[in-house]
């Protein structure tokens, strides 16, 4: 097979080799290796190790049989030599500056630690003891917390002018009649093409369930529900712990909020509401009591928000909370209630307000 490669390649015999036969006429000796070096290695052979038997072992003169006993030996203590130590002059000066340097490295570190605390100061609270003051006639009870802190005749005269507008603060459901319709009213417009989800009843255990009722019935008393017939929209009811320990009755909107677009009226900023509360001295912090249901449904759209329980199907009339839009709405309310004094006397956040001066 070599000789046709080179006869095809126009290969003459005695001749050199390449395209012109002007190259090398014999081929190229490979140097072999006999070790295990590898090849093209030119170090010396690898020698291997030798063993036990080529090696030579010298006999150590000074070991003893093993049945003779040694006595050319003696036991003698050491001296003690830290009790009995003498320090110099020169190693004195070294010890003192040595205790001279930790002392200053303490020192220092401690005046390190107090300009860091006066770089990093501790925030104080700023929380006031309050004082509880009932409004209340009677065996009524309305009661407020003011501070303790407020000279008496300031004190008497706020308790007289919040007695006076008792009736703008609400405590149960009665006390809310709601915004007025014309004013605003919370809508609930839809995708097109969305098809309705129905939600089943689901299982509850018999505790969960009364709390459910008991819910029910203090909103159905404040004319909150009303009995949905043949909606389209039906949700299940989800219980939220409040930190009072008792119970919110929400609705699971997931379904109908995915088909709801969203509203983009913006919330205020925070950190511009903290800097102009900042320059005030007196502060009436209020909260939109259950907030949300103070705005009242469009009535063609209350049957959207049915809910499913174990005594029936109810629609708000009331705007609920769970809502996609439910802040925005609330928010805009109070816009439209407050813009003229808001940044001025009344700063707001959906239901959260403070009254400044």
């Amino acid at each position: 097979m070599a000789a046709k490669v080179l006869i095809s390649n126009s290969f003459e015999p005695d001749k050199g080799l390449g395209r012109r036969l002007d190259g090398i006429a014999e081929p190229v000796v490979i140097q072999e290796s006999p070790n295990q070096s590898g090849l093209g290695y030119s170090g010396t052979v690898k020698r291997g190790k030798l063993g036990w038997k080529d090696q030579l072992v010298e006999s150590a003169k000074w070991i003893h049989p093993t049945a003779r006993e040694l006595d050319n030996w003696t036991a003698e203590a050491l001296p003690e030599l830290i009790n009995n130590m003498a320090l110099t002059p020169d190693d004195a000066g070294k010890s003192n500056r040595q205790d001279e340097g930790e002392d200053m490295e303490e020192e220092a570190l401690k005046e390190l630690k107090r300009l860091l605390e006066q770089g990093n100061p501790k925030l104080q609270s700023g929380a006031e003891e309050l004082e509880v003051i009932n409004l209340g006639d009677g065996g009524e009870i309305r009661e407020i917390q003011i501070g303790k802190l407020i000279l008496p005749d300031l004190k008497q005269r706020l308790t007289k002018l919040l007695r006076e507008y008792v009736n703008i603060f609400a405590w149960s459901y009665r006390d809310m009649p709601g915004l007025d319709t014309t004013i605003f009213e919370h809508r609930l417009p839809l995708i097109l093409d969305v098809v309705p989800v129905q939600s089943q009843l689901r299982i509850m255990k018999l505790e969960v369930a009364l709390k459910i009722k008991e819910e029910e019935e203090k909103q159905w008393n404040a004319s909150f529900l009303a009995v949905a017939e043949y909606p389209q929209w039906v949700a299940n009811i989800v219980l939220v712990p409040k930190k009072d320990g008792k119970v919110r009755m929400c609705i699971d909107y997931r379904d109908l909020n995915r088909a709801s677009p969203k509203d983009n009226f913006s919330l205020p900023h925070i950190d511009l509401l903290v800097d102009i509360t900042a320059q005030h001295s007196c502060y009436s912090f209020m909260i939109g009591f259950s907030g949300y249901n103070q705005i009242w449904m469009a009535l063609e759209d209350k049957e959207k928000t049915t809910f499913i329980t174990m005594w029936g199907t109810f629609c708000y009339k009331v705007m609920p909370f769970g809502l996609k839009n439910a802040r925005a709405t609330y928010q805009r309310a109070m816009v439209t209630l407050f813009c003229d004094m808001m940044h001025r006397e009344v700063e707001v956040y959906v239901y959260d307000m403070i009254s400044k001066s």
